[in-house]
């Protein structure tokens, strides 16, 4: 089920699959990129659910015309499963 992780940015899976899409995987820099989702409004974090696990994210920035995929990530777990 492909879900809005907003509610959810706190959350532990989140954090780590947000930081193993990052080339800066330090805490602070996935502190700064959690607060820009849970900030701004064209700021936008989904992700993939799976037995009541978040096992994949995908981020935008929403722009009127485009939209910047900020982040793509599957828990290592998962992969080649076709999440």
């Amino acid at each position: 089920m492909f879900l809005d992780l907003h509610s959810d940015l706190g959350s532990s899976a989140v954090r780590a699959l947000v930081a193993g899409s990052a080339w800066d995987k330090s805490e602070a820099a996935t502190d700064r990129t959690i607060a820009q989702f849970r900030d701004r409004d064209d700021w936008h974090l989904y992700g993939w659910v799976e037995n009541g696990e978040v096992v994949g994210t995908c981020g935008a920035e929403v722009h009127e015309d485009f939209v910047v995929i900020k982040g793509i990530a599957v828990d290592p777990n998962t992969r080649m499963r076709g999440v």
